[in-house]
């Protein structure tokens, strides 16, 4: 994708601070980060999000946020937990359409990502979640 900035840093276009790298994938610091550290590991291939992502790359992002997790904590002892957050599509916050993981870590309560949400309750009760999602996902109890 030549407009995707993602791309450009997997090139070497744009540079970054890469703090992993294997054959699929990169780890970058973020340029404006939510916390000391926050890092953005994404598929060298470029995907739009995570439902057009191969498997083979899904289950290597796990694997190397794990990796950079265990590397965080063991040379920051003031780290006291993270979130790990993927955003797809505008509405949820995807800003850039390259597929990108965020390992945020937390230091202190009430800094860096927070999570609060305005709840809808429409949803609750529904038929369409009884007779036709559960269906199509698969219930083992059926």
């Amino acid at each position: 994708m030549d407009s995707c900035i993602f791309c450009k840093i997997v090139s070497g276009e744009i540079p970054s601070k890469k703090i992993y790298e294997d054959d699929f994938l990169i780890a970058f610091l973020d340029i404006n980060p939510m916390s000391f550290c926050h890092t953005i590991l994404i598929p060298k291939k470029h995907f739009l999000n995570l439902e057009e992502t191969d498997d083979q790359y899904l289950s290597k992002i796990l694997i190397a946020s794990k990796k950079i997790v265990k590397f965080l904590k063991n040379n920051i002892s003031e780290i006291k937990g993270f979130n790990y957050l993927s955003n797809q599509e505008k509405i949820a916050g995807q800003e850039i359409n390259h597929f990108h993981f965020h390992i945020i870590p937390k230091y202190k309560e009430g800094y860096g990502f927070n999570v609060s949400a305005n709840i809808d309750n429409s949803f609750k009760n529904n038929e369409l979640i009884d007779k036709i999602i559960l269906k199509k996902i698969g219930n083992k109890d059926e």
